[in-house]
């Protein structure tokens, strides 16, 4: 009897994935203009002459697996400044250097955060 609590406890856990997988949401970032008009990611790295948030570019993150063409305006979500590592890791971005838009992975154990592409 105790064997077959055991395995099906085994087959529940199996079948549904908890425990020690890692647990993720996908949300969305984007390099949008003061406007939250999104362009070319080339805008928010700091070291692009006319780019970063001292010129009017910032990250722009939302909850959720969203798609958005250069040009779109996003609404809702909240700007990030290019320059502000604590800001970026707080969204699970990384504290520097270039962030693709698009989908990133938060959260779970062994989870860490990547770029998508997207826009």
């Amino acid at each position: 009897m105790r064997l077959a609590l055991v395995s099906a406890a085994a087959a529940a856990f199996a079948v549904t994935g908890t425990g020690c997988s890692p647990s993720r949401s996908d949300d969305s970032v984007y390099c949008v203009d003061q406007n939250r008009r999104v362009v070319e990611d080339r805008y928010c790295d700091d070291d692009y002459p006319y780019g970063g948030s001292g010129r009017g570019y910032y990250y722009w993150h939302t909850p959720g697996r969203r798609s958005y063409s250069t040009g779109s305006v996003v609404s809702g979500g909240d700007l990030i400044r290019t320059d502000d590592a604590a800001a970026r890791s707080r969204y699970g971005l990384p504290g520097s250097g270039h962030v693709a838009s698009g989908a990133v992975s938060r959260g779970g154990i062994g989870g860490g955060s990547h770029g998508g592409s997207g826009g």
